[in-house]
Order: structure tokens, then C-alpha cells, then sequence
């Protein structure tokens, strides 16, 4: 009897035990996966960002570790008898062009809100890790009168980082460009989980007092012509990392399997007109070192 007592014990003891450490095992396997922050920390007070008496925009809060990239939180007011569209423009992040996904819609004497998402990918490949500046202007449409608008003037925005943090500019990578207050340069291999296609950064630095559009005029991969998504406007002053796209449907047409070689040739302009003008350059990206 004694026996069988001490082998009802023992069991109730391990189950005890059992019992006890589940929950430890669960939260550890729960720790080891929660998402890590990619972002420092930085916050915003609430701004007003535009006021004309028709038209009321705020910037409401900023958190940097929204699970799509950066979120930048907009209220607006309406108090006129017409939609309207509220997008941003020229939206740079510490003196560096960031293109968000963001749009408003604003009803007739209504009210929104909206967020601007930030892209993680290019934010990263940017060497962004907080926001210590933000600057836009704001483009207000109405939807059904694509000739009728307000753009607003430039907004600077201060967060908590400002001061605090120095953005690192620069960037190595094959040069293609350095001329007439203008540098292009291409960076490495692309990323093959790009949302849109195979895609390869090309660094833009704008020291000039004017903005500037680049534009491609020939592209090639591994000898083949092609025609990527690719035009971007750097403001005055700012840097910037536009993606050159290659949609898939092009590259499975061609049979590409993967980004080896690049000719490409640009074209930078000016409200003055064409202020670089290049010739073809091939760069081999299996080394870096070779570009001419």
C-alpha cells in the first residue's frame, strides 16, 4: 500500500512540475519571436501643418517601429463643400529623399485621418535608423478637378531625435557621375524580394541650389536592352536613393535569371536644361571594384 502511495505522489509531483514550467516554455518561445525594433525611437508633438481656414492639416504622432516601416499619423479638416486629396511631395528624412505611401481623402465638411508609411527597405539600405528631420509640402486636390489644387510651402519638422542624432551621408558604390554640382553612383546587387521586381538603388547627391530630375537613357542587362521603372527628382541640397525596377514579366521574357552585368547611361536636368549628360558605363556586380 505504501508502494503504491509513493508511485501517486511522484506522479502528482511531476505533473505539478510539468505544469509549472509550460507557461516559462511558452513566454520564452514567445520572446525569441517577437519582432525586434529596427528603428531608434522618436517622437513628434502635435503640428499644425497647414491652415488656409478651408483646409486643416496636423501631423498627430510618429512611430517608428510600425510593422510596414516608420508611420507618420495625419489628422485632417475639411469644412468646404468639396472633396478633397491630400498627398505629400519632395518628402526628404534627415536631408535625404524618402518617397512615403500616403493618401488623404478628405469629404466635404468631413474629417480623416492618414498615415505616411515610410519604406523599411529603403530607409535601411539608406543607413536611416531614426528620423531626427522630416520635410514636405502638402498637394491638396479636389479628386473630380484634376487642374484645381493648393500645394503648400515646405514643412520642416523637428522630432525628439533632433539634435541628438547625425545622420551618416555618403556612399560607396560605382561611380557613374561627378560633375556640375551632381554624383550618381550605382550600389550592389539587388534585393531578389523587391515587391515590384529585381531592383538596383542608385545613389543621387544634389549640392546644387536648384532641383534636378535624373532620368535613364539606356539600359542593359547582360547585354540585353531593357526598360526599367526608373525617374527620380532630388530636391536642392538633398541626397537620395531612387530604386531602378526591372519587372518581372520583362526579365522572365527575356530569360534573366539573375542581375550580373549593367550598361547604363543618365541624363540630369535642371530648370536651366540638361546639366549631365553620360555616357554608357558597365559595371560588373560581381566586383565592385569594376565599373568605366
Amino acid at each position: 500500500m505504501k508502494h503504491k502511495w509513493s508511485k501517486i505522489i511522484l506522479f502528482c509531483v511531476i505533473i505539478g512540475l510539468f505544469i509549472t514550467f509550460v507557461p516559462f516554455s511558452n513566454m520564452d518561445s514567445a520572446n525569441s519571436d517577437a519582432p525586434k525594433e529596427v528603428f531608434i525611437k522618436a517622437d513628434i508633438t502635435e503640428q499644425l501643418i497647414f491652415d488656409n481656414r478651408d483646409i486643416i492639416i496636423k501631423a498627430v504622432s510618429l512611430d517608428m517601429n510600425a510593422p510596414t516601416g516608420p508611420a507618420l499619423k495625419f489628422y485632417g479638416e475639411n469644412s468646404t463643400e468639396l472633396d478633397r486629396l491630400v498627398t505629400l511631395k519632395y518628402c526628404s528624412v534627415n536631408d535625404i529623399m524618402v518617397e512615403p505611401e500616403f493618401e488623404m481623402s478628405l469629404n466635404a465638411k468631413g474629417t480623416a485621418q492618414a498615415e505616411a508609411i515610410f519604406p523599411k527597405r529603403l530607409l535601411v539600405t539608406a543607413g536611416i535608423e531614426t528620423f531626427s528631420s522630416i520635410s514636405f509640402s502638402l498637394h491638396i486636390a479636389e479628386p473630380s478637378e484634376s487642374g484645381s489644387y493648393v500645394e503648400s510651402d515646405q514643412f520642416n519638422m523637428i522630432t525628439s531625435m533632433t539634435g541628438s542624432y547625425e545622420q551618416k551621408h555618403g556612399f560607396t558604390g560605382s561611380r557613374i557621375a561627378d560633375a556640375n554640382g551632381v554624383k550618381i553612383m550605382i550600389g550592389r546587387k539587388p534585393d531578389p524580394e523587391a515587391a515590384l521586381g529585381k531592383q538596383i538603388y542608385i545613389y543621387i547627391d544634389n549640392s546644387l541650389s536648384e532641383d534636378i530630375v535624373i532620368e535613364t537613357k539606356r539600359v542593359c542587362i547582360d547585354g540585353i536592352e531593357l526598360q526599367p521603372l526608373f525617374i527620380s527628382t532630388v530636391c536642392a541640397g538633398k541626397e537620395c536613393w531612387a530604386p531602378l525596377t526591372f519587372q518581372d514579366s520583362e526579365i522572365i521574357e527575356n530569360g534573366i535569371v539573375d542581375i550580373n552585368e549593367l550598361t547604363i547611361s543618365f541624363k540630369a536636368l535642371n530648370i536651366f536644361g540638361v546639366i549631365i549628360d553620360t555616357d554608357d558605363c558597365r559595371i560588373i556586380f560581381d566586383n565592385e571594384n569594376s565599373d568605366s
